[in-house]
């Protein structure tokens, strides 16, 4: 899996376009002199990602509203348990939006 959310949204676009995200395009070096560090396909995609992520920032009227309401809110919200239920409902929410 993934170690970032950003390579995970990157490596989804990249298959979107039926490209494998583990191919070699080259190094990551410009100039070629370090053969050892190749890059990856996925990383063409990860600008994209990042806007992706941006978009995200601000959260719709729905969103803000299913954080407040998520399960353990109240008593949980500085919690690890309590910040990714609100996250996660947050998110659900946005899924259902048209």
């Amino acid at each position: 899996m993934a170690d970032t959310m950003i390579e995970r949204i990157a490596r989804h676009l990249c298959k979107a376009e039926f490209y494998d995200p583990d191919d070699v395009v080259g190094t990551a070096s410009d100039d070629g002199t370090d053969d050892n560090n190749p890059a990856l396909y996925w990383i063409e995609w990860s600008a994209d990602a990042k806007v992706i992520l941006q978009l995200l920032r601000e959260p719709t009227e729905a969103m803000k509203t299913a954080g407040v309401t998520a399960p353990h809110y109240l008593e949980d919200q500085s919690s690890r348990r309590g910040c990714g239920n609100i996250y996660s409902a947050m998110i659900d929410a946005a899924l259902t939006e048209v």
